[in-house]
């Protein structure tokens, strides 16, 4: 409710205030004005108030969400799915799908990291600077948690070597190398260059 009002006969008359009825609304205006401030922030507190309690109701449905809810061997499954459908030409080795999974939570690293199909496939695009300074390390990795599975091995670099990136001298050679050495579990190796960019350099 607002407090009376003085001078509220003026409002339904043209007549001009006179000194002391002019002290008299500006005063009431101002106590008005500091009622309508503390409004607005009693508001402003509730509705940042509500987005918090909005953000708290949604994070504690994410608890009940189904997912959590998958057993591993399902759970893996999905995994699995994922890193076939993922396209990993070109694709820089950090964002690779067990590299990404493992980054969720406890959980999905967990079994991302204890199902070594996961880690069966190494596809390296040459041309890409990121993918070449990381592909040996990532070669070796997949090696590490891949455990005894058959492994898929792609590497390729069309770019003649003026055309791409800077390059990393025989890094090619040297993810050959890495990969020699579990030749005896190799199901499918691909080595794919242009005659103008020879991977062994």
């Amino acid at each position: 409710m607002f407090p009376p009002s003085t001078t509220a006969h003026l409002l339904a008359s043209n007549s001009a205030p006179d000194g002391i009825e002019s002290n008299v609304a500006r005063s009431y205006i101002a106590g008005l004005e500091y009622q309508r401030a503390a409004l607005e922030n009693t508001i402003a507190l509730q509705m940042h108030h509500h987005a918090h309690l909005v953000r708290f109701i949604q994070d504690h449905k994410l608890i009940l969400a189904p997912i959590r809810r998958l057993p591993t061997e399902l759970l893996a499954e999905i995994f699995k799915v994922a890193a076939r459908e993922a396209s990993a030409w070109g694709c820089l080795p950090g964002r690779l799908p067990p590299r990404t999974l493992i980054r969720v939570c406890r959980r999905w690293a967990d079994v991302a990291l204890g199902t070594p199909s996961l880690w069966s496939r190494a596809y390296l695009n040459l041309d890409d600077m990121g993918v070449r300074e990381e592909a040996v390390t990532m070669t070796q990795l997949l090696h590490q948690r891949s455990g005894n599975t058959p492994l898929t091995i792609r590497i390729y670099q069309f770019k003649a070597p003026r055309q791409s990136l800077p390059i990393v001298p025989n890094v090619a050679l040297a993810v050959l190398n890495v990969a020699l050495a579990h030749c005896d579990r190799w199901q499918h190796v691909e080595f794919r260059s242009s005659e103008t960019s020879p991977l062994l350099y």
